[in-house]
């Protein structure tokens, strides 16, 4: 991102995200830290690159863990109408 970019009015208005590090994103995931490092090789996951530093936005991740919930049975059948 330039410079010019970073002083525009609707930058400066947005708030920053939390960033977590890889080493925090693998205990709230409770995975190895390489297997954070793998999703981000393969490209599987966002992350910002910040002097050369991985780092998350933890809404991000509080999405992810979101998404990955599986309904159980009484749900699917709820949603169903049954």
């Amino acid at each position: 991102m330039k410079a010019q970019e970073l002083n525009t009015t609707e930058n400066q208005n947005k708030p920053l995200p939390e960033l977590l590090t890889v080493a925090e994103v693998a205990k709230v995931l409770n995975v190895a830290r390489q297997t954070i490092y793998n999703k981000v090789f393969n490209k599987e996951i966002e992350y910002y690159k910040v002097f050369d530093t991985v780092k998350f936005d933890r809404e991000y991740i509080q999405g992810l863990i979101q998404q990955s919930k599986v309904k159980s049975k009484d749900q699917i059948k709820q949603q169903a109408g049954y």
